[in-house]
């Protein structure tokens, strides 16, 4: 998952950034991301499938195993989060495809498709990038206090 974010309204921002793009942390626009992603995962973890608990012991695991993820960033993105279910050992994450495409059973019996991560996406990304640009400016103009000689950036 991408997020474009609009700048056009933080004039200061987009200049600041643009200046300073060589020196500030890919962590301060990774963390500010994952702030704002966290309605896309509260949303996913509202619409996951949650099995039957008498039938089977692992039900509910794909809504305990959804997390966010920072990965490394492609071509000229700031910063680049996954929202999706962990694949870690122990974690359910390998049979999430089967959830999100459909599959036949051992019996025949085929399971539609349900993916509740394309719905979660298409659901929540309005409110992630508004939810961004407030982020990443206040995490920049913090890291600007820090880090930055108190005449550049005010």
């Amino acid at each position: 998952m991408s997020v474009k974010v609009d700048t056009s309204e933080l004039e200061k921002l987009a200049r600041g950034l643009e200046t300073y793009k060589s020196i500030v942390p890919r962590s301060v626009s990774d963390s500010a991301l994952r702030i704002s992603a966290r309605p896309m995962l509260l949303s996913a973890r509202r619409l996951a499938p949650v099995g039957d608990r008498l039938k089977n012991k692992r039900a509910g695991a794909t809504r305990r195993d959804l997390r966010i993820k920072a990965v490394k960033p492609v071509g000229e993105e700031n910063s680049r989060v996954l929202v999706g279910v962990s694949k870690s050992k122990g974690k359910v994450g390998r049979r999430t495809n089967l959830i999100t495409r459909g599959f036949t059973d051992r019996g025949g019996r085929f399971h539609r498709a349900r993916d509740f991560l394309k719905d979660a996406y298409d659901y929540t990304i309005e409110i992630v990038r508004d939810n961004y640009s407030r982020e990443i400016f206040t995490s920049f103009k913090k890291w600007a206090s820090k880090n930055l000689p108190k005449s550049r950036f005010q």
